[in-house]
């Protein structure tokens, strides 16, 4: 019983990290999209 709660402990906390790393590298991905945008604007002007 012990392992079965540890184990499903472990799935959970191994499913939140995967949200968080996909979630972190979208606000990279993004932020980085976006101060490409506004250096081109910038030039651009």
């Amino acid at each position: 019983m012990f392992c079965f709660c540890a184990d499903h402990l472990l799935v959970k906390t191994l499913h939140s990290d995967i949200k968080l790393s996909r979630l972190t590298f979208l606000v990279v991905v993004l932020s980085s999209s976006i101060h490409f945008h506004v250096k081109a604007v910038l030039l651009g002007l």
